[in-house]
């Protein structure tokens, strides 16, 4: 099962336009807001120049290159997370997602309408913030209240886990009130681990899409947004649709995605978000695959500095709890 990521971002940021350079796709492009009002899903395939190493290594000529399911969502706008415009719709469809693509308009257009009054592109970026910070509240009350069903016996569930909950749920919502996206508050490991188990917006992988033009102007713009994207822990690229560059926007490494490996017939890339343990690993692969790994032979490439000679063979009895590791090949 391949990865799912959203693209998100405000009208006319470019979505639909990068939407179809990654995918080869033919969604509608246009000049006026709000063109597209039904998620458009397509397949991206990304570059991994450590493939053509393994096939030679193992001898295999059947190759799947790593890909991506992506989905371009409906603009968001200011009040998305109380319903106004297709907030709620777009919001369910980004809940599905792996991480999301952040759209940032980064280039100056008379012709193509924009909501502020002038071009700032961190100022955009930060509706859209408010706006999944706005949903996750709604989210947190929603929890918090299912969750005390839970420990006042209303609703059947895991007690345990209702009664860590709920201090950790109160204090999400103290933070969400405050219209904060809580990235940078320090949580107790255990709480951190319970954090990730919410389905909330902001637990999401952003990676930050710079769309611009010739202009300098542009380029100045996007650098914002970089610096943005870097002071939050965020990677982020520059891509000018216009000139069809794709450089950069179709790198696993640029979006802060590992990969493993899988022999099996054919050999097969699969992305994923660190940390991930082989059990889920194998659950990616085939959900009907036992968890249990001792059979299995585990090869690594590194990501850089690789050739035949650095991809040594270690046969090892695979913990199911262990972590997978960027590189890792793993042969049935």
């Amino acid at each position: 099962m391949a990865l799912k990521a959203g693209i998100i971002g405000l009208p006319n940021a470019g979505k639909t336009t990068v939407y179809n350079l990654m995918t080869n796709g033919d969604g509608l492009v246009s000049p006026l807001p709000f063109t597209t009002v039904a998620p458009l899903t397509g397949l991206a395939n990304f570059d991994d120049p450590r493939l053509s190493v393994i096939a030679e290594v193992f001898g295999k000529e059947q190759i799947v290159t790593p890909s991506l399911m992506i989905t371009d969502n409906a603009a968001l706008s200011e009040g998305a997370a109380r319903g106004e415009g297709l907030g709620n719709q777009f919001l369910g469809y980004i809940s599905s997602c792996d991480f999301l693509f952040h759209v940032v308009r980064c280039f100056k257009n008379h012709s193509v309408e924009h909501f502020g009054k002038w071009i700032d592109p961190v100022s955009d970026v930060l509706v859209v913030n408010r706006e999944l910070v706005k949903a996750d509240l709604e989210l947190v009350k929603g929890e918090t209240h299912r969750n005390d069903e839970i420990i006042d016996g209303r609703r059947s569930g895991d007690l345990v886990r209702a009664k860590m909950l709920r201090p950790l749920l109160r204090e999400l919502s103290d933070i969400f009130s405050k219209g904060v996206n809580p990235h940078g508050h320090y949580f107790h490991p255990e709480d951190k681990s319970l954090v990730e188990t919410l389905p909330l917006m902001t637990n999401k992988r952003v990676v930050f899409i710079c769309n611009v033009d010739e202009h300098a102007s542009s380029r100045d713009l996007a650098e914002k947004v970089v610096a943005f994207a870097v002071k939050n822990n965020s990677p982020s690229v520059i891509v000018s649709p216009q000139s069809a560059s794709k450089e950069g926007l179709l790198r696993g490494q640029t979006w802060g995605l590992d990969v493993f490996y899988t022999l099996d017939g054919g050999l097969r890339a699969w992305p994923f978000l660190p940390p991930l343990v082989v059990h889920n690993a194998i659950r990616l692969i085939h959900p009907d695959l036992p968890s249990h790994t001792d059979v299995i032979q585990k090869f690594h490439c590194p990501r850089s500095g690789y050739s035949a000679i650095d991809i040594h063979a270690t046969t090892v009895s695979c913990n199911p709890d262990d972590l997978v590791a960027d590189g890792d090949i793993f042969v049935f």
